[in-house]
C-alpha cells in the first residue's frame, strides 16, 4: 500500500499519547518556585514530606508517577521537601507549622500560605482538590468575609463551611453550609449529597442535634441507601439520645447490635447503658448470663455453661463473645469425652464456634484472648512459667505492675527469668515496665528479646513497635507492626495501631474479612445449604453456589462423619478459585457484571494472592500448622499482600474504575511506553487480563501492536475498544487501516465513512478523508 495512507494514520496515534514517560518538574528552593510563580502568574504547590512516611511514599510512587497528575502539574509549579533531611524542608516545615505528613501547601506567586491538604489519596482526588483551591485561592483569613458579603454563591458559601469545619468552627462551617443547601436545589446528589454529610456532622457537633437529626432524614429522602450505613445510625442514635428521644435512639441501637464490627457493637452497648434503666433491661439480663456462663466454665461445669450460653445466643445470635465461650464450653466436653466420634464432633463444633465469634468480633480483644488460651498449642506463647514456683512469682510481677510499683515488679519478673529463663511474657513485661518509667530504649532490648525467643509473639512486635515509634524510628516502627500481623494475622490491637497510622496520614487500611459472606463461611449443621444463598445477591447466586458445592464436595471427600466441613488452608482456596471460575463466565456473557466481593476475589486469583488472603484474612487457628511454612516461604507474598491490597485499598480503588493490579500495570507499561515498548506491551496485557475492558490500556495496546505491525492482535484491542467507544473516530479509523493491511477494502470503507461523520478535528478528517478516497480507488479496481 502506498506510504502516505501509512503516515496519515500514524499521525493520529501519536496525537493520541502525549506526556508518556513524563516527570513532575520539580524546583529545589522555594526562592526558585516564587521567581517561576511570578513570570506568570502561578500557584505555588509545596508538598512537605518525609521519608519515613508511608503515605509519603504511597503519594510520590502511586501520585506523581500518574501520566494525568504529570500533565495537570504543568499547569503550576511544584515543589517537595523532606522535612527531616533537608535544610529547605527543615525550613519549610517551620514556617507553615506542618505537623502532619504528608502537608501540601498552595502558595501565592509570593510564598503566602492560601489553603492546605493533608495525607494522600489518589491522584484524580488529589487533582480534584487541588482544582477547588485553584478555582478559589482566598486565604483562609479573607474566606469568611468573601462568603459573607457574596450570600447567593453556592460554591463560596461550602467553601467557607467546610474550612470552617476544618478549623473546629463548627457555628460558622453549619452556617455557610445551611446556605449552600439553600442554594443548590437542582437535586444534582454529586453536590447536594456531600453538603448534606457536611451539615450533619457541623450541627452534631455545634451541638444543634435537632438539625442534625433533620438532615440526616433528608439525607435519606435523597439517597435510600444511606440508611444502611452504621456510622450515620450510630450518629442519629446519638442525636436522639441527646434529645432524649429514648424510644427511637433504642430502635436504632438495636439495629447497630446486629452489626458485624465488634466496634460498633460495642459503641452501640454504650450508648444503650447510657439510656433510662428500662431500655437497658435485655442488655443488663445478657451480661448477666455472660457473667453466670463465665463462673460455670471456670468452674468446670461445661454442660452448664452451654445451656447458659445457648439461651444467649436464642436471643442474641451475633453475640461474638458468646460464640467463644460456647467454643470453650465445647472444648471443655471434648476433654471430658475422651476419644472418639463424640469428642471429635465437639472438637469439630467448638472450632466452628471459635471461628464464627472470632469473625463476629473481630476486633473485639477479649474474644481474641480467650480464643488465644484455647489454642496455646497452635501459637505457641506460654500463658504461664513451667515451673510452679515461677508461677508464683510471676502472679505477684502482674499485682505489682497492676499496681504501678514497677520496681517491685521488675524484681519479680527477674525472679521468674532466673527459674524459667525462656518465658516470653516475663521479658514482655520487663519492656512494659522500662516503657512506662520512660526508658525506651531498655524496654526495646526486653521486647525483642521476647521476640527472639517466639516469633510468633504478637504483642511483642506491637510494643517494639510503640518503642520505635517514641524513639522517632518510625519506619521501622511501621515494619514491626507488619511483623505483628504476620505473627498472628488475629491479632485486633495490631491491627487497630495500623489503622491510627494509617488515619494520620489521611488514609484508612481496607480489611476484606467480610469479603466471603459469613454464613457460607462458616455454615450451620445440616443439609439445607441452598437455603444460605437467600442472603446473597441474586447475580451472585451461580459463582456462591458453586463455593458451596466446592466445599460439600471436599466434605463427602474427606469428612463424611463429622457435622461440619472446615476445608484447610489448601481446600479454602481451592473452593476460592472455582468460585472465582464461575465469575468469570458470568461476567464473559456480560462484561457490565460488576460485584465488589467477587471482583477482589477475581483480582487475587490473577494476582495469585488467593493463599494470602485466606491466611492474612480468613484467618482460622485450625490453619495455624500450614500458616508457620508458608509463611516461611512466602514472608515477601504476605507483605506485598497487606502493602497492595490492605492497605494499597484494593476495592476502594476498583470502585473508582479498574482495581489496583490494572492501575499498577498500566501504570507501569505507560512508564516505559517509549523507552521499552515490548515491556510496556507486557503491562498493558498484564492490565487487560485484570480489566478486558480497561479504556486507556486498550487504546495503548493497540497503538503498540500498530507500531510493531502485529495487526491481528490489535484488532481484539479494538474491537473492545469499540464496545466500549462505539463512536470513537479513532478506533473506526484504526480498524479501517488493519483491514486495509489485509486488503480488506471493502470492510474498511464504512468504517472510514463512519469515522469521517464523527470527526471534529479538521486535520484528522482531511486524513480519513485521504484514505477513504485510496479504499475507493482500490475497490474500483
Amino acid at each position: 500500500m502506498p506510504r502516505r495512507v501509512l503516515l496519515s494514520l500514524v499521525s493520529i496515534l501519536f496525537l493520541s499519547f502525549p506526556l508518556l514517560g513524563a516527570e513532575i518538574e520539580w524546583v529545589k528552593t522555594l526562592n526558585d518556585a516564587k521567581e517561576a510563580a511570578s513570570r506568570d502568574g502561578r500557584f505555588i504547590v509545596l508538598d512537605v514530606s518525609a521519608d519515613w512516611c508511608p503515605a509519603c511514599r504511597e503519594l510520590a510512587r502511586n501520585v506523581y508517577t500518574d501520566a494525568k497528575f504529570i500533565a495537570f502539574s504543568r499547569s503550576q509549579v511544584f515543589m517537595v521537601v523532606d522535612a527531616y533531611k533537608e535544610r529547605e524542608g527543615q525550613k519549610m516545615g517551620q514556617r507553615f507549622h506542618v505537623e502532619v505528613f504528608p502537608t501540601i501547601l498552595v502558595l501565592d506567586s509570593e510564598g503566602k500560605e492560601i489553603d492546605r491538604l493533608t495525607g494522600s489519596s489518589s491522584a484524580s482526588t488529589l487533582m480534584e482538590n487541588l482544582q477547588g483551591i485553584f478555582d478559589n485561592p482566598i486565604p483562609a483569613e479573607q474566606l469568611n468575609e468573601r462568603a459573607k458579603t457574596s450570600p447567593d454563591d453556592p460554591e463560596l458559601q461550602a467553601l467557607a463551611g467546610r474550612r470552617a469545619f476544618d478549623r473546629d468552627d463548627f457555628e460558622k462551617a453549619q452556617r455557610f453550609l445551611t446556605r449552600a443547601l439553600e442554594l443548590n436545589d437542582s437535586g444534582d446528589k454529586t453536590v447536594v449529597v456531600p453538603l448534606l454529610v457536611d451539615l450533619i456532622e457541623a450541627s452534631f457537633k455545634n451541638g444543634d442535634f435537632e438539625t442534625s437529626l433533620q438532615t440526616i432524614e433528608r439525607l435519606y429522602g435523597v439517597d435510600e441507601s444511606f440508611r444502611e450505613v452504621e456510622w450515620l445510625i450510630l450518629r442519629r442514635a446519638r442525636a436522639l439520645t441527646a434529645l432524649d428521644r429514648h424510644e427511637e435512639a433504642y430502635a436504632a441501637l438495636l439495629e447497630l447490635m446486629k452489626s458485624q464490627s465488634a466496634r460498633i457493637r460495642g459503641e452501640a452497648r454504650d450508648l444503650i447503658g447510657d439510656l433510662p434503666k428500662k431500655f437497658r433491661k435485655d442488655i443488663e439480663g445478657l451480661e448477666k448470663l455472660h457473667k453466670k456462663a463465665e463462673e460455670s466454665l471456670q468452674k468446670g461445669k461445661f454442660e452448664e455453661a452451654r445451656q447458659q450460653i445457648e439461651e444467649i445466643l436464642s436471643t442474641a445470635p451475633d453475640d461474638g463473645r458468646a460464640h467463644v465461650q460456647l467454643a470453650q464450653s465445647l472444648f471443655g466436653l471434648q476433654a471430658e469425652a475422651g476419644a472418639g466420634p463424640e469428642a471429635k464432633a465437639l472438637l469439630s463444633r467448638g472450632y466452628a464456634e471459635l471461628r464464627l465469634g472470632r469473625r463476629l468480633s473481630i476486633d473485639d480483644v477479649g474474644t481474641y484472648l480467650t480464643s488465644l488460651d484455647l489454642t496455646v498449642p497452635f501459637h505457641g506463647v506460654r500463658a504461664k512459667p513451667n515451673d510452679s514456683d515461677a508461677c508464683k512469682d510471676y502472679e505477684k510481677a502482674e499485682k505489682e505492675f497492676a499496681s504501678e510499683h514497677y520496681k517491685q515488679a521488675v524484681d519479680r519478673y527477674w525472679k521468674v527469668l532466673k527459674k524459667d529463663p525462656d518465658f516470653g511474657r516475663a521479658y514482655l513485661h520487663l519492656g512494659d515496665c522500662y516503657f512506662l518509667n520512660g526508658q525506651v530504649e531498655d524496654s526495646l532490648k526486653f521486647y525483642l528479646q521476647a521476640i527472639q525467643l517466639n516469633r510468633n509473639n504478637a504483642p511483642a512486635y506491637r510494643f517494639a513497635a510503640d518503642a520505635l515509634g517514641k524513639l522517632g524510628q518510625g519506619q521501622k516502627a511501621w515494619d514491626m507492626l507488619l511483623e505483628s500481623v504476620l505473627a498472628d494475622p488475629d491479632y485486633p490491637l495490631a491491627w487497630r495501631d495500623l489503622e491510627n497510622v494509617r488515619r494520620a496520614g489521611a488514609k484508612g487500611l481496607e480489611r476484606h474479612t467480610s469479603v466471603v459472606p459469613l454464613q457460607l463461611l462458616i455454615p450451620p449443621e445440616g443439609d439445607e445449604y441452598e437455603s444460605l444463598l437467600a442472603s446473597v445477591l441474586p447475580k451472585t447466586v451461580p459463582a456462591w453456589r458453586e463455593y458451596l458445592n466446592c466445599k460439600l464436595q471436599w466434605k463427602d471427600e474427606h469428612r463424611d462423619d463429622e457435622p461440619f466441613y472446615f476445608p484447610g488452608a489448601e481446600a479454602e482456596k481451592m473452593c476460592l478459585g472455582r468460585t472465582v471460575e464461575v465469575w468469570d463466565r458470568l461476567k464473559s456473557a456480560d462484561r457490565l457484571l460488576k460485584d465488589d466481593d467477587l471482583d477482589f476475589l477475581r483480582q487475587l486469583s490473577i494476582d495469585d494472592q488467593l493463599d494470602a488472603f485466606v491466611f492474612l484474612e480468613l484467618f482460622a487457628e485450625e490453619y495455624r500448622p500450614a500458616f508457620e511454612p508458608w509463611k516461611g516461604r512466602n514472608r515477601g507474598r504476605a507483605l506485598r499482600y497487606l502493602n497492595d491490597y490492605v492497605f494499597g485499598q484494593a476495592q476502594a480503588v476498583a470502585r473508582q474504575g479498574y482495581n489496583s493490579s490494572a492501575v499498577k500495570a498500566f501504570n507501569d507499561g505507560a512508564g516505559v511506553h517509549e523507552s521499552d515498548p515490548v515491556m510496556a506491551l507486557t503491562l498493558y496485557r498484564k492490565a487487560l487480563r485484570q480489566e478486558p475492558y480497561m479504556l486507556p490500556a486498550l487504546k495503548n495496546a493497540s497503538y503498540l501492536y500498530f507500531r510493531q505491525e502485529k495487526y491481528d492482535e490489535a484488532l481484539k484491542c479494538l474491537r473492545r475498544w469499540r464496545e466500549v467507544e462505539p463512536d470513537s473516530s479513532q478506533a473506526l479509523h484504526m480498524t479501517a487501516f488493519a483491514y486495509i493491511q489485509d486488503e480488506k477494502y471493502s470492510e474498511a470503507l464504512p468504517l472510514l465513512q463512519r469515522a469521517d461523520e464523527l470527526e471534529k478535528d479538521p486535520d484528522e478528517r482531511a486524513k480519513i478523508e485521504e484514505n477513504i478516497r485510496f479504499c475507493q480507488y482500490k475497490i474500483a479496481e
